[in-house]
C-alpha cells in the first residue's frame, strides 16, 4: 500500500475536515468528517495553453523579418509544436509577425507576436511555411556578428 507522500497534491482534490465527537469513539481514537471538497481558486494568470510546452532553455534564435533580414537575437525559453516563449537579447518593441530561426537545428518559421512584456514574447506559430534558407544564410545566421 502507498505511503501518504507517495500521493501529490494533483492527484486528489484537496478536502477539508473536522475533529467530531463521537460516543462510539474508543479512547486514543479520533474520528473526523469531511465538509466537502476544497478548490483552490483559479490563478489571475492561469495557463492558457491548449498544448503542453518543452522546455528549451539555453537554445538561442534570431528574429527575422519577413524578407529573411537579422532582427534580434533572443532566447527560445519554452516550445510546443504551435508557439513559443521567447526572450529577446534588448528591451525592443518586436514587428507582430516575423520569422523564428532556430540555431540549434536550422528550422525556419513563421510566427505571429500573441502577447508582450518587456524581453518576454509569446508567440504562435504560423501554419504557412517560409521558403527555405540557403546553406549560405543558414551559415551566416550561426556567426555571432552580423552585417546589415
Amino acid at each position: 500500500m502507498p505511503s501518504p507522500s507517495d500521493f501529490r497534491a494533483a492527484d486528489a482534490p484537496l478536502i477539508e475536515a473536522v475533529k467530531v465527537d463521537d460516543p462510539r469513539t474508543r479512547p486514543g481514537e479520533v474520528t473526523y468528517r469531511v465538509l466537502e471538497p476544497r478548490h483552490e481558486p483559479k490563478q489571475k494568470n492561469a495557463d492558457k495553453r491548449a498544448e503542453g510546452r518543452h522546455r528549451t532553455r539555453l537554445h538561442s534564435g534570431k528574429i527575422l523579418d519577413l524578407t529573411n533580414k537579422f532582427l534580434i537575437d533572443c532566447q527560445i525559453h519554452n516550445r510546443s509544436a504551435h508557439g513559443a516563449r521567447l526572450i529577446l537579447a534588448a528591451k525592443v518593441k518586436a514587428p507582430r509577425r516575423f520569422r523564428l530561426f532556430s540555431d540549434t537545428d536550422g528550422e525556419l518559421v513563421d510566427a505571429k507576436i500573441i502577447w508582450q512584456r518587456g524581453q518576454n514574447v509569446g508567440v504562435t506559430f504560423l501554419e504557412e511555411k517560409p521558403e527555405a534558407l540557403t546553406l549560405a544564410q543558414i551559415t551566416a545566421l550561426r556567426k555571432k556578428l552580423y552585417v546589415v
